[in-house]
């Protein structure tokens, strides 16, 4: 060995080696055995949280859905509005049960609730002939608070009640009630209470993604007559049709 080799040799003591290599060694075995140890409890963990095959066992459903794309086609009854209308409804959250008669037949209800604030300004302009000009003669703001619940009985029918994913169709009829008070420059007014019947149809999914665990999705029409108070007694305030899409999940037992 000349002396240029032993200068380019990293200086190591015997002592060195002894501490390093049975670490080394350690955590080559650790990080080796953590890739065998996944794959092995890998198939174990499809099995436990994979979906069963037969659904069926299942007699009731629980579940909670999301409203979130409603929109109201409406006739007024009312001859100072407009005839025909449309808006985008507030989102609305909705609880239900449902109990099993037949494994493609199922009968529960659901409770649905929604709160809207909206405040509008009122601004009114007059004109000045003298001074040919346009002046602000008055303005307010006016915030109206809704509050809408609602009951829902319904029969579903899922065709294929085995599978992991399950089409249904769901037919349903209910009643709604709705209170809303205006507020006009911090002058609250007297609130007012409406009643609504409906009946409707829905068309969704309900897909397992645990034994006892499902997202659902579908999408509905239905047909609503609404009635507001009027001097003491209830009157037509409007009809139309409501059409909405929503998202929810459900336990089954």
């Amino acid at each position: 060995m000349t002396r240029g080799d032993d200068h380019q040799r990293p200086f190591v003591t015997d002592r060195d080696a002894r501490d390093v290599e049975p670490v080394d060694v350690r955590l080559g075995i650790v990080v080796a055995q953590k890739p065998c140890m996944l794959a092995n409890a890998l198939p174990m963990l499809l099995l436990t949280f994979a979906p069963q095959a037969d659904p069926e066992s299942h007699r009731f459903r629980l579940h909670g859905d999301l409203s979130l794309a409603n929109v109201d086609l409406s006739s007024y009854e009312e001859p100072l509005r407009p005839t025909h209308a449309w808006r985008l409804a507030k989102p609305s959250l909705g609880l239900g049960f449902g109990a099993k008669i037949e494994p493609w037949l199922w009968l529960g209800a659901s409770v649905s609730g929604s709160a809207e604030s909206r405040a509008r300004r009122t601004i009114t302009l007059g004109y000045d002939a003298e001074e040919e000009s346009v002046e602000l003669v008055a303005q307010s703001t006016t915030q109206a608070t809704t509050l809408q619940l609602g009951l829902d009985p319904y029969v579903e029918v899922r065709p294929t009640p085995s599978r992991r994913v399950q089409p249904f169709v769901l037919a349903h009829a209910g009643l709604g009630y709705s209170r809303w008070r205006a507020t006009t420059d911090g002058r609250r007014g007297d609130p007012n209470h409406g009643l609504s019947g409906r009946v409707g149809g829905r068309v969704g999914l309900h897909a397992f993604v645990l034994p006892r665990l499902s997202v659902d999705a579908d999408v509905g029409v239905a047909h609503a007559w609404n009635y507001r108070r009027s001097r003491d007694q209830l009157v037509p305030s409007s009809r139309g049709v409501q059409l909405s899409g929503r998202i929810g999940i459900s336990g089954w037992w």
